[in-house]
């Protein structure tokens, strides 16, 4: 008896001990897992700063700024910002209609207020502060979609000039909507039915 009791010990000893071992292996894989997807993040924020920057530049570089309106070649857009402010920019024909999706996500960095610390203008002129590189391997996502609102049609940023799209050109009066707010007031509704 006394060697079985011995035997029965030593066994729940060894998978108690197995039984450590594991849960061990698994919170380290679990804090190497949580560690990757932090570093990925990290990685996904630095590449959308600095496409954000890379873009700002470039629009800076191609004439957004002091853009003038030319009968034919250019286009007069209206735009209203998700915070309420109303702006008018002028676009080149030529351009792709993703072009107005990244001026309206950089627009803070071309047109900073006096409440965004961070920009690519100085008090005194409007040049831009270093070169930016396009991050390589990253493709932007908004977080908002453009909105002809009446009638209402969502503008594609993809594949077409602003010559082509009919809500812009010659002239347009688009919103910015943020896409999480909608989708959670869309939920709200279909929950009101």
């Amino acid at each position: 008896m006394q060697e079985e009791a011995y035997t029965n010990s030593l066994a729940a000893d060894r998978a108690r001990e197995q039984a450590e071992r594991q849960a061990a292996a698994e919170q380290s894989r679990q804090a190497a897992l949580e560690a990757e997807t932090l570093r990925l993040q990290e990685l996904q924020n630095r590449n959308k700063e600095q496409w954000r920057l890379w873009k700002a530049a470039d629009l800076r570089k191609r004439g957004i700024i002091n853009m003038t309106s030319e009968i034919g070649k250019t286009a007069r857009v209206s735009i209203r910002l998700s915070g309420g402010e109303r702006i008018i920019q002028v676009f080149p024909g030529e351009w792709g209609v993703g072009e107005v999706y990244a001026f309206v996500e950089v627009y803070e960095l071309l047109f900073p207020s006096l409440l965004n610390g961070v920009t690519l203008r100085s008090a005194a002129d409007t040049t831009v502060v270093g070169d930016f590189e396009r991050p390589e391997g990253y493709e932007h996502g908004y977080g908002f979609r453009l909105v002809m609102p009446l009638p209402r049609k969502v503008i594609e940023s993809a594949g077409m000039t602003i010559k082509e799209e009919d809500a812009l050109w010659p002239s347009g009066n688009i919103v910015v909507e943020n896409i999480d707010a909608d989708s959670e007031s869309e939920e709200s509704e279909d929950e009101g039915e």
